[in-house]
């Protein structure tokens, strides 16, 4: 029988409860009711629906509070109201951080995976943020490092563009006097190899490339903190330098270096005529001592002027707010003005901005840069780790909330609003991300020592900018915004589920887009990322195990690579050979221009019947007797330099089999006794030898010239016998010291000389696999909530089974099968997209891998293993209880 007046009094009770309705509001709401279902009446209606009638044209609760929040705090203010409120939402704040805190008390395992999920997910991007943030810092802390460009020339041809960082001699003067423009323009050069210095007692080594050759401008274009009389001409007569604070402390102690001269490779004696500060990690170039470039070349300076001949860095300093495109527009006008129409068809010149250069390296760069790929690959993977760890909070909330459901049911019951409900779950879910924050915040405090060492680089509080009180608002900030996103779903969909609904208990709804669907699809994503990660990092594991592995066509196997740094040392390699030989721990020694791996020095050549514009692009070394024994390059053609023929130094050379390719010969038999052209000279082609790697693998292999020139040789490489390597070397420094006592002994073993060329992949390699392994790490954490939270929903359905006769095995099977079926379609997304992402990284190899059909499969059995192994204990657990238990607990 239908009760008007309850009918009224329950509908009532929803406004009541939520004190937004001030009651003088809803006492005026009941009386329009009422008026309107007694007109219903009087019109015919029965009492129930005229009743039902008027709430439809009222408009459900929520409806109503939304309109009535448009007008709230007018009303507050007009009757004087509005503190009361703000001290009523504080006191409920109060309540929802109560309840939050012992509901996380009351749910430990849900508490702890939740918090460090999300706390590891968030140190992974706090890290990764301060590895983007210094990689992008780079060259910043010049004072207008954004009005700063290098001239990189190209080299181009119908099938390939070659981006050169480096140009010749004369673009610098010729720039200078073409475009007035520009503010100021300097040259640099690095001798490329260690320098000895002396002062004194006092002998030391610079590292390679930190001995530079700069024109005197460079103080113009860069903020280099110079100390000195005047930064104009500290380095404009020949044989005066500029050092950094540290080298100068390194020579000279205490005193002080102005006006002190240091003799350099024992050969000429440099005017330290200025200091500046050491230069900053993050810089794309480093050096210890800037010198004059007037003393470039025994003092003559750059005299060579040829247009294509590159060995110089050049930089230009632009007026602020200038557009560089403009001056660019002009480049080949320039070109055609100063280039012979000849090489003009294969160059371009372009300007590069200095921030941008660490991250997009040019061919030739000074040192080792980064890569913008890479930091744009870990930065996804981070915000990959990130969304897994979001995911995880939505996954293990909405499947606790499913527990709660009698909690939620009564509230609604007594009148509580959905948007109460919305409240406290996203009180518990951002008081979740503050904590994580936190605790983030100190992980990436702990971790980020270990980072800088396995990066091999060093963060400074000044990359991250705008000081500590921004660093901390910024994660607050982030902890707020992260807690919301994360708390929305959970939130909305308790909020606007049913009383009657919630009271039915957890796993009972099985309507179509119920939160069990939307788990289901986010542990799928979860692993789905995972899998995509373990495929990449097997492929990347591999790809610089075939690049350190692989046949390089020569062995740098027990191979001691000594530089010999001038006349004398040169002079007494020979020497020093003979005896190490004789000594029985050297088997082969060699001399050689440029060491295997450091690339080779390039010039164009030509046959005798090509036409006087033919020519094809080769590099070329100088070497010594014994180089392919030394090195056991293989000789597939012809003959090796010989001292039975004297005329070899004069008129002979080697070639490499892509040589052979290059110049259109069909073997290699053809390609003896053939003439080559260089310049005005002509060479005989005395023999062919196996292409072999001179240079790193990710660059494709290139035809090589052999010269026979020993007197030129920067290296003595000595082959030790087996066994026999730290024996040879206890030989070797005492014979050094006897031939060469005024220069200290410097040597490199080759096959790591060979292993550092691929540092910048292998550390990207060991980042990828930490990564990796905090991804699964996140989302097995998550899987393990859901299982405890599942196994929980289901004791009673779990009970009845092992009471009707399922096995142990049953129960466990059906437990694991649904996380099994979701990690293969797991495995199904990921891999094409694994596939497509780690072809794509491997084009950027010439020598590369190939992608295997196993390494999806190990990807996929590895992420099912792994997925049952955290969840394969609770279902032993639940196989072994006591279906007794179980019902008793239901």
């Amino acid at each position: 029988m239908f009760d008007l007046e309850k009918a009224i009094a329950t509908w009532r009770h929803q406004f009541i409860y939520n004190r937004l309705f001030d009651n003088r509001d809803v006492d005026e709401l009941e009386r329009h009711v009422r008026d309107h279902v007694e007109f219903l009446i009087g019109r015919g209606s029965s009492e129930e629906d005229a009743f039902r009638h008027t709430i439809n044209e009222l408009g459900e609760y929520s409806e109503t509070e939304s309109e009535y929040r448009k007008v709230f705090w007018s009303k507050l203010r007009y009757q004087n109201h509005i503190t009361e409120e703000v001290f009523w939402n504080l006191s409920m704040l109060k309540n929802y951080l109560k309840v939050t805190v012992r509901t996380l008390a009351r749910n430990r395992t849900y508490s702890i995976i939740n918090i460090a999920g999300l706390a590891v997910g968030i140190a992974c991007c706090l890290l990764t943020f301060l590895i983007v943030r210094h990689e992008m810092s780079y060259d910043r802390y010049h004072e207008r490092a954004d009005d700063i460009y290098r001239l990189n020339v190209n080299w181009q041809s119908p099938e390939f563009v070659f981006e050169n960082a480096i140009t010749s001699a004369p673009f610098a003067p010729a720039f200078e006097e073409a475009f007035p423009a520009i503010e100021a323009i300097t040259r640099i050069t690095a001798s490329g190899e260690k320098v000895l210095l002396r002062n004194g007692d006092t002998r030391l080594y610079t590292d390679n490339n930190r001995f530079v050759y700069a024109d005197p401008s460079i103080f113009e274009v860069f903020s280099l903190g110079f100390e000195g009389a005047d930064s104009a001409t500290a380095l404009a007569a020949p044989y005066t330098m500029v050092l950094t604070r540290s080298m100068a402390k390194n020579i000279f102690g205490d005193q002080s270096p102005m006006g002190q001269t240091v003799r350099v490779d024992d050969t000429y004696d440099y005017e330290v005529t200025g200091l500046i500060d050491d230069v900053p990690d993050n810089s794309h170039m480093h050096f210890d001592i800037l010198v004059s470039m007037a003393s470039f070349n025994g003092g003559s300076g750059p005299t060579n002027q040829n247009w294509d001949n590159n060995p110089y860095f050049t930089y230009l300093l632009l007026p602020q707010h200038y557009d560089h495109t403009l001056l660019e527009a002009q480049f080949p006008d320039f070109l055609e003005r100063n280039i012979e129409e000849d090489n003009r068809e294969w160059m371009s010149i372009l300007l590069q901005p200095l921030t941008e250069i660490h991250l997009n390296p040019k061919g030739n760069d000074l040192e080792p840069s980064g890569s913008e790929t890479y930091v744009t690959i870990l930065w996804i993977i981070a915000l990959a780790i990130l969304t897994i760890a979001c995911f995880n909070f939505v996954n293990l909330a909405t499947a606790r909330s499913m527990t709660r459901s009698k909690e939620i049911s009564m509230r609604k019951v007594v009148g509580a609003a959905r948007s109460q409900i919305r409240v406290q779950f996203l009180t518990e879910s951002v008081l979740i991300s503050f904590l994580a924050t936190v605790i983030g915040s100190m992980l990436t405090i702990a971790v980020l020592p270990v980072v800088e060492s396995m990066l091999n680089i060093t963060i400074t509080p000044g990359e991250i900018g705008g000081g500590l009180g921004v660093v901390i608002l910024s994660l607050v900030s982030g902890a707020m915004i992260l807690g919301i996103v994360a708390g929305l779903y959970p939130a909305f969909i308790m909020a606007r589920m049913s009383p009657l609904r919630l009271v039915k208990g957890p796993g009972k709804s099985s309507s179509r887009g119920s939160p069990n669907s939307l788990r289901s699809v986010l542990v799928v994503f979860q692993f789905a990322v995972s899998v995509i990660l373990i495929i990449a990092t097997i492929v990347v594991f591999r790809q610089i195990n075939y690049m350190t592995s692989t046949d390089l066509g020569l062995n740098t196997s027990q191979v001691i690579a000594i530089p010999l740094r001038s006349e004398s040392t040169r002079a007494s390699a020979p020497v020093m050979k003979d005896e190490l030989v004789r000594l029985g721990s050297v088997q082969h020694a060699a001399v050689a221009l440029r060491k295997p791996g450091t690339g080779a020095w390039g010039s164009e050549y030509s046959l005798p019947e090509w036409d006087d514009n033919d020519r094809v692009s080769m590099k070329f070394n100088s070497i010594g007797y014994d180089y392919l024994e030394t090195l056991e390059i293989d000789l597939l053609s012809g003959r090796f330099f010989s001292e039975d023929f004297p005329s070899d130094v004069e008129s002979g050379v080697l070639i490499n089999l892509e040589a052979v390719t290059e110049f259109g010969w069909q073997t290699t038999d053809e390609a003896i006794g053939k003439e080559i052209k260089r310049g005005g000279l002509f060479r005989t082609v005395l023999g062919v030898t196996n292409n072999y790697h001179f240079q790193s693998m990710s660059v494709e292999m290139q035809p090589m010239v052999m010269y026979l020139a020993p007197e030129t040789s920067n290296y003595l490489l000595i082959k030790t016998a087996d066994g026999r390597t730290q024996e040879a070397v206890s030989e070797l420094v005492p014979i050094w010291n006897r031939l060469n006592p005024e220069w200290p002994i410097s040597y490199s073993f080759l096959d790591r000389d060979y292993e550092a060329l691929y540092e910048k992949e292998a550390r990207f390699s060991q980042m990828f696999s930490a990564l990796t392994l905090l991804a699964l790490f996140i989302a097995c954490m998550g899987l393990f909530g859901l299982a405890s939270f599942s196994l929980e929903s289901r004791t009673n359905e779990l009970g009845i089974r092992k009471a009707l006769g399922a096995t142990g095995g049953n129960i466990a099977l059906l437990l694991t099968t649904d996380i099994a079926r979701l990690i293969l379609i797991a495995n199904f997304i990921a891999w094409p997209i694994a596939y497509y992402g780690a072809n794509q990284w491997l084009q950027n190899y010439p020598f590369r891998t190939d992608i295997e059909y196993w390494i999806f499969g190990m990807a996929g059995i590895g992420a099912v293993l792994i997925a049952l192994a955290s969840t394969g204990w609770q279902a032993w657990q639940a196989s072994r209880t006591n279906p007794v238990d179980s019902l008793r607990r239901e």
